[in-house]
């Protein structure tokens, strides 16, 4: 996507990013709760925690995505970040994800200098998997019922990328 652009998420960007968690296939595939509000995203958004870094993909100024990073307050962990990404329902499948997993990747390797990034990625998730292996995530573990969505308990998968 030639006007595909990743900046920084800013407070305008709440009814946008409020507005794509609406959608089913945006957030069932992350521990979201479903029907997110304005206040939630308002309250992330603005902490100005420096352990959290977020990221947003917009299409001529319209928001499609959306990338979480996370970095521990433990100083023993200081080098592991996690994260998160969500791609609106109607630009999924477009490489949207791959291109917040290359910014995501080059933060963390680059600037701020993270050995291990690691995720928990729902296991019928096939896309999601698919897309951490091409980034050199590989698989750790299987948690069981992980999570609980749809009214059932899901398994996980622990995945992470060693800095080489």
């Amino acid at each position: 996507m030639n006007n595909l652009t990743i900046r920084r998420a800013t407070l305008s960007d709440v009814p946008a990013i409020t507005q794509m968690h609406a959608d089913y296939s945006a957030y069932a595939n992350t521990l979201q709760l479903p029907y997110p509000t304005e206040k939630t995203w308002e309250a992330r958004l603005g902490a100005n925690d420096p352990l959290v870094t977020q990221f947003v993909a917009t299409i001529d100024d319209t928001v499609v995505g959306l990338l979480v990073i996370h970095q521990p307050n433990q100083l023993r962990r200081r080098h592991v970040a996690t994260f998160g990404i969500t791609v609106s329902e109607a630009y999924q499948g477009k490489g949207i994800g791959s291109q917040l997993m290359q910014v995501m990747v080059d933060y963390c390797d680059n600037w701020l200098n993270v050995h291990r990034i690691e995720l928990e990625v729902f296991a019928a998730n096939g896309n999601g998997v698919g897309l951490y292996e091409k980034f050199g995530f590989e698989q750790e573990g299987r948690m069981r019922d992980y999570a609980f969505r749809d009214g059932q308990y899901v398994d996980a998968v622990m995945m992470s990328r060693i800095k080489k």
